[in-house]
């Protein structure tokens, strides 16, 4: 039988809490990763985790004023865009980018990218060779965050907030993509469709067994707005489109749902997103944002020889069907 010597055992033991300690490190700051597509462009995050563990101050102090520090631990935390981007308004070209952060203890911070994405959290790299630095502006978090996170938030059709949070600390990143919408127009493009309009979708109304399908199981509350919705039905609607200087938008806002709904109807307000030559589908909007796409349904105006317009009619893009026919306002 083979004995091993004290010396021997005692190494052994060694490389195995070794181990043990090197594997709890790594587990300490696990990797994570954070997907959202937004109209067509992929956006992934990838990054490891690390937590506080009771040590103060974070910034300043675990991490030194002035250092140029991946937000994570490990691998440097990457970021990666199928399509072409902008972060804070910075143009980004689509690829897979090395993510550091510029620590500055009173000036902005800096969002740095670098091409090299297989680097490690040190030592920490010069902006030197980034492809891009972008200021960024830390705040103060609702809350404490013991374990770094990132996530994607309000996510638009046009876009999304990226927010980075650790400690007391959260770091927003607008993020735009380019959804692929004509939906700047010059005022002259315009002005054939400026004005107010009459609009009769009577022939959209569902059939009564198919509402009172819908009813079963309904709140009271739901059910309100289910009557609320009908009754827009009743009456031609009152359509303004009007051509906002500021924005190129061409603005609409449907009178007749404000007076039924009330002034914070969110469907109220719309822009038109242009698809052809004379045709158009809503966008909805919150807080100037670009929030949702009606692509199911098209606005086709009829234009004259001198490109003038008095008819339009909005047909289901499924199957063609008439839901609505429009007329300028007598």
């Amino acid at each position: 039988m083979i004995r091993l010597s004290t010396l021997a055992l005692l190494l052994l033991v060694g490389s195995f809490a070794l181990v043990d300690s090197v594997s709890a490190q790594m587990m300490a700051s696990e990797r994570s990763q954070v997907h959202q597509a937004i109209t067509g462009t992929n956006i992934v995050i990838d990054y490891s985790r690390p937590s506080v563990r009771g040590r103060s101050p974070v910034w300043g102090g675990i991490e030194p004023w002035g250092t140029v520090w991946t937000p994570g631990a490990n691998s440097a935390t990457t970021f990666k865009f199928s399509r072409d981007v902008k972060l804070n308004g910075t143009d980004v070209a689509a690829g897979k980018y090395s993510v550091f952060i510029e620590l500055l203890e009173n000036d902005p911070w800096n969002l740095v990218l670098y091409t090299d994405t297989t680097m490690f959290h040190v030592p920490y790299p010069s902006k030197d060779s980034a492809m891009v630095v972008i200021p960024i502006h830390p705040e103060e978090a609702p809350s404490f965050v013991e374990t770094l996170r990132f996530d994607i938030e309000n996510v638009r059709v046009d876009g999304a907030d990226i927010q980075f949070r650790w400690a007391d600390t959260l770091v927003p990143i607008r993020l735009d993509v380019d959804p692929g919408y004509d939906m700047v127009f010059t005022a002259e493009e315009m002005e054939p469709y400026e004005g107010e309009w009459l609009l009769d979708t009577s022939m959209a109304q569902p059939a009564d067994s198919m509402v009172a399908k819908w009813r079963e199981g309904m709140s009271e509350e739901e059910m309100e707005d289910l009557d609320k919705w009908l009754a827009s039905f009743a009456e031609p609607n009152r359509i303004v489109l009007a051509y906002d200087e500021a924005t190129g938008h061409m603005k609409g806002v449907n009178h007749t749902f404000i007076e039924i709904f009330g002034p914070d109807d969110s469907f109220a307000d719309f822009v038109l997103i242009r698809k052809g030559e004379g045709t158009f589908v809503e966008g909805n909007l919150m807080d100037g944002e670009l929030m949702f796409v009606n692509e199911g349904t098209i606005w086709e105006f009829e234009l004259d020889d001198n490109g003038r317009t008095d008819l339009f009619q909005q047909r289901s893009l499924r199957d063609d069907r008439l839901q609505g026919e429009g007329e300028r306002a007598r």
